[in-house]
């Protein structure tokens, strides 16, 4: 079974012992240390104030950073508040709880002026929508999809400039580069089409029926 399991770590709140809306947005970053007897086919499930992220896989020999989004840091209060963090490892679908419940401050309450930026909540609105273009439509994939990257249709936004980094996510956690991360260069002509692609085994391992 697996063994030695270590308490999740923060690095953004280990650094001022506070979680703050710079730390927050778009997500906060919880790594999960290696531990003993990890095996192919192990999951890591991370539970951030009581809300459960997507299981991550894992073997157990490299830490494993799970992405808690901007929603589910706040949930119905911006803070300042106190939280807990816990995961447990499943094999087979049984869990194997990692014991120590971790304790944080959140604060993500903004001091002065109304903010003038796009609310992380609503979503920002000078970014152009995205299409999946799956084999039988539009943002939608079905069983002939499967084996396949699937092809993003993305123009890029207005007000882009050189080194601004768009990221692709897919039910709450960011595809990896190079299908999901594009770094502006700002000599990208008008209506330029970010080049994104959803890697298969990113869709296939979110299920069915989503």
């Amino acid at each position: 079974t697996p063994s030695a399991l270590k308490p999740p770590e923060v690095p953004l709140h280990e650094d001022d012992d506070l979680i703050d809306l710079d730390d927050a947005v778009p997500s906060l970053g919880v790594v999960i240390p290696v531990f003993d007897n990890g095996i192919p086919g192990d999951a890591v499930r991370v539970t951030f104030d009581g809300k459960i992220q997507p299981l991550q896989p894992t073997d157990g020999k490299t830490a494993v950073i799970v992405d808690v989004p901007f929603l589910d840091v706040k949930g119905t209060d911006p803070g300042p508040k106190d939280v807990t963090l816990t995961y447990e490892i499943l094999r087979e679908g049984k869990p194997y709880p990692e014991g120590t419940a971790v304790p944080l401050k959140v604060d993500l309450s903004i001091a002065g002026p109304v903010n003038a930026e796009p609310d992380p909540e609503l979503g920002n609105p000078n970014l152009t929508k995205l299409i999946v273009k799956g084999s039988t439509g539009n943002d939608k994939l079905v069983e002939a999809d499967v084996g396949n990257d699937i092809e993003i249709d993305l123009t890029i936004y207005t007000g882009y400039k050189d080194g601004d980094i768009v990221d692709l996510v897919w039910e709450g956690v960011k595809v990896p580069p190079p299908s999901g991360q594009y770094e502006v260069n700002g000599t990208e002509p008008a209506g330029f089409k970010i080049p994104f692609k959803l890697p298969k085994a990113v869709f296939l391992a979110s299920g069915n029926g989503i």
